[in-house]
């Protein structure tokens, strides 16, 4: 993908700059499944951008993320 990507999809980066995280916070988040993703491969296996976040998920966990909201029922419980 290069400067003509579609603009719905962020890369792991981006999450962690629009958020202010760390990498390793949105890895977990991945795992939690709190934030679902799309692996695309390439040819070298340890470049990041081979994980797309869409940014419409990550604006509807954002409000979440903030530790003086409770979280929903179901992300919860995850």
């Amino acid at each position: 993908m290069g400067n003509d990507r579609d603009p719905a999809w962020l890369s792991m980066a981006e999450v962690t700059v629009r958020l202010g995280v760390g990498v390793s916070t949105v890895q977990r988040w991945i795992m939690r499944s709190f934030l679902p993703v799309e692996r695309r491969r390439n040819s070298d296996p340890y470049d990041a951008r081979r994980v797309w976040i869409r940014a419409a998920d990550v604006a509807a966990f954002a409000p979440w993320y903030d530790r003086n909201v409770p979280l929903p029922q179901w992300l919860d419980g995850a």
